[in-house]
């Protein structure tokens, strides 16, 4: 006799609702169901087989979130320069000239609510040299017809 494997229910956890308790509503469901549920809790993945605990759930979802959280989502680079300027660079995009307490709220709007992107950052974000190249072009074109 063969054994069809089945496809995992999906479980939602409601917004709001806290780890332990997602996790006993999974290990129920699969033990009502007797089959494998499965849920995606703050962005990590749990699935519950018939005959696991929550408890055994919770400690799982932890590890696994703990080793997520050890993956380096992004490298920021702050210089300081001889003029006291500071420059904030994430991977070829940087945002150069700025004062301490500048660099501070670039830093702070950078690693706030996720993964840091150059939009994020602030005083009109951060940009390649291109970028700032181009825009620094445009400015001298802006002040020569002005």
């Amino acid at each position: 006799m063969s054994t069809v494997e089945r496809k995992p229910i999906e479980y939602t956890a409601p917004a709001g609702m806290e780890v332990d308790v997602a996790c006993r509503n999974l290990s129920d469901l699969a033990w009502r169901e007797n089959r494998p549920a499965r849920m995606e809790f703050n962005g990590t993945e749990v699935v519950a087989q018939p005959g696991d605990t929550s408890t055994d759930l919770a400690d799982r979802w932890w590890t696994a979130r703990n080793e997520r959280r050890k993956e380096i989502a992004a490298t920021i680079i702050i210089e300081v320069t001889r003029d006291n300027s500071y420059t904030i660079r994430l991977g070829d995009a940087y945002h150069d000239h700025l004062c301490w307490d500048e660099m501070l709220g670039c830093l702070a709007r950078l690693t706030i609510n996720g993964e840091p992107t150059p939009e994020k950052a602030g005083y009109g974000g951060l940009k390649t040299k291109e970028q700032w190249d181009a825009q620094r072009a445009s400015y001298k074109h802006s002040t020569v017809e002005n």
